[in-house]
């Protein structure tokens, strides 16, 4: 397996994805323990750039790990909140529906939601007269 190094410094394999998902894929390692190994080993390591307001001409920022870690933890915390807790077995798995921009909150709602023993199901919204 080659890998290369892409101008933001993150190494991805030769099928592109980035080398972190898939050495969690080869080890079998839950996405989550990877971002918690990051988050304590290298906590400032960049996970991605985001704009800095909605404008993108204003410059992006970089998300480290730690807050990526934190974003999830938020999101786990909230779904807990207002769906209630959900014992951690693996025939209770709950699935929810996101219906939304597909940007870093559906990542944060994914990581979270598998914090939580949820699923999360992303499908295109298409309403039309021929549906029904």
């Amino acid at each position: 397996m080659s890998t290369t190094t892409t101008t933001t410094g993150t190494s991805t394999t030769s099928n592109g994805r980035p080398s972190w998902i898939q050495q969690a894929l080869q080890h079998r390692t839950l996405l989550n323990t990877v971002i918690e190994e990051r988050s304590f080993q290298t906590p400032n390591k960049t996970y991605a750039y985001v704009p800095k307001t909605e404008d993108v001409e204003e410059g992006f920022r970089e998300m480290s790990y730690h807050e990526l870690r934190n974003a999830v933890m938020k999101m786990a915390h909230w779904l807990d909140a207002e769906l209630g807790k959900l014992p951690q077995t693996r025939d209770n798995r709950e699935c929810i529906a996101y219906i939304g921009p597909n940007d870093l909150r559906y990542a944060f709602l994914l990581f979270g939601a598998d914090r939580t023993n949820r699923k999360v199901t992303k499908r295109p919204f298409i309403v039309s007269a021929l549906t029904y």
